[in-house]
């Protein structure tokens, strides 16, 4: 069974319920709970505060790393001017790309090839998740 990890105390979502606990709702959100007919609606209320602490937070999160993925897509459109338009697909096995370029292993062609490769795959896992570049 999985165990909880707790967050950082300088975690946003940590900082927002600190500053949740004291207000007004947090206090009476215990009494309301404890009148039935309030139950739903006082539970709910504390579930939507921590759902749209979660959510910004993600959105934020989401921002960040796909700023890092266009920057990592540059790079390998830096990569794939070293390789030149005589190349592999990235589709191409590492076994295919060396039988193309009938180079060692070593061979800086080839290395940039297994570069750009491995970019253009981590690309295509995440491109349904990320904004298209103008670079991409």
């Amino acid at each position: 069974m999985p165990g909880e990890t707790a967050l950082p105390k300088d975690s946003p979502i940590m900082l927002e319920w600190e500053r949740y606990k004291s207000t007004d709702e947090y206090v009476n959100a215990p009494k309301w709970a404890a009148v039935s007919e309030h139950r739903n609606g006082s539970l709910w209320e504390s579930f939507h505060r921590g759902w749209a602490v979660a959510e910004r937070f993600h959105v934020a999160e989401i921002e960040r790393l796909q700023k890092a993925l266009e920057s990592v897509l540059v790079g390998g459109n830096h990569l794939a001017l070293l390789i030149g338009t005589n190349h592999p697909p990235y589709t191409a096995s590492h076994d295919e790309a060396l039988r193309h370029y009938k180079l060692e292993p070593d061979h800086d062609t080839y290395e940039a090839w297994c570069c750009w490769r491995a970019i253009m795959q981590a690309r295509d896992v995440l491109k349904p998740y990320a904004k298209e570049t103008k670079n991409a």
